[in-house]
């Protein structure tokens, strides 16, 4: 299953959009930037077991990233959750700070 994560401006504070996303491992996913600056997705934290595995995903102005592949697979009745960072390749905009939780194959995503 592809899953997007959009880049968004609300009420001037930079999104993810959702913030919280769910996925189960083989899952992609795409960011979709509709902003007017690159901006990469990095920092996945906890680092091990790895997402993806890129440790940093470019997200140019106006674009979609590359679909990354979720290659964390958690055991039944697991999950694990990553934070990251979204932020800007211009160093005068604030980062954001969503989360991917990947479940588990048999805890499908909600």
């Amino acid at each position: 299953m592809e899953h997007i994560v959009s880049c968004i401006e609300v009420n001037g504070a930079i999104q993810a959009s959702p913030e919280i996303l769910r996925v189960n491992p083989g899952d992609t996913i795409l960011w979709k930037n509709q902003l007017s600056e690159a901006y990469r997705a990095t920092n996945f934290s906890p680092q091990d077991p790895p997402l993806f595995g890129e440790e940093v995903i470019e997200i140019p102005a106006g674009l979609p990233s590359a679909p990354v592949l979720v290659e964390a697979s958690p055991r039944v009745g697991e999950s694990f959750e990553y934070h990251y960072l979204l932020e800007p390749v211009n160093p005068a905009t604030p980062s954001v700070d969503p989360v991917i939780v990947v479940e588990s194959p048999a805890n499908p995503p909600q």
